[in-house]
């Protein structure tokens, strides 16, 4: 299976406990999507493009919208891609978002390092007029934090703008037994 990838960008992270992860454009703040990726699964036929636009924020100037032109059969099929971030292994992390638009989103996590082994995921229903808040618990693995932890949102299966903005992935604390 091929992959459409368009790159942006690399982001560099820091790792402390209530500290967003992912500080560089977590907002679309510098008025460009630099660092973020669009996924298509090129078998699914499935058409898209996004851009920071700056109008209709949730906060700050700039939002990401995201324009499903043809939808796919499944929400995993299209999907933003976040720049990849180092995690440590065996820790909780909270990952959250607004966003509005027309169907459904569902985030994917899954270990880059790993041949994209799946960690989990979470999803949302969305409406076109009111930003919905998006939060999920990730929990990494033992083999998490050798390399570079990728989350996705899914968004391909209804066609329509989505608005995307405020992503934030805190350090939760160490998985508890």
């Amino acid at each position: 299976m091929k992959l459409l990838i368009l790159a942006l960008g690399l982001l560099a992270t820091a790792s402390q406990a209530g500290t967003n992860l992912i500080p560089f454009n977590s907002g679309f703040e510098l008025g460009s999507p630099a660092g973020w990726y669009m996924w298509i699964d090129e078998k699914s036929g499935g058409n898209a493009s996004f851009q920071t636009v700056d109008q209709g924020a949730h906060t700050g100037t700039w939002a990401l919208e995201f324009d499903v032109k043809r939808p796919t059969r499944d929400v995993w099929q299209m999907a933003l891609s976040m720049p990849q971030w180092t995690a440590k292994p065996l820790m909780r992390y909270q990952v959250r978002f607004w966003a509005k638009g027309p169907g459904p989103v569902k985030v994917s996590v899954s270990d880059a390092e790993k041949d994209y082994a799946w960690m989990g995921g979470f999803g949302a229903d969305l409406t076109p007029n009111n930003w919905t808040e998006v939060v999920g618990e990730l929990v990494t693995t033992t083999q998490s934090g050798k390399g570079k932890v990728a989350i996705s949102v899914g968004l391909g299966s209804v066609a329509g703008k989505y608005l995307l903005d405020d992503f934030s992935i805190e350090e939760i604390g160490p998985l508890t037994h």
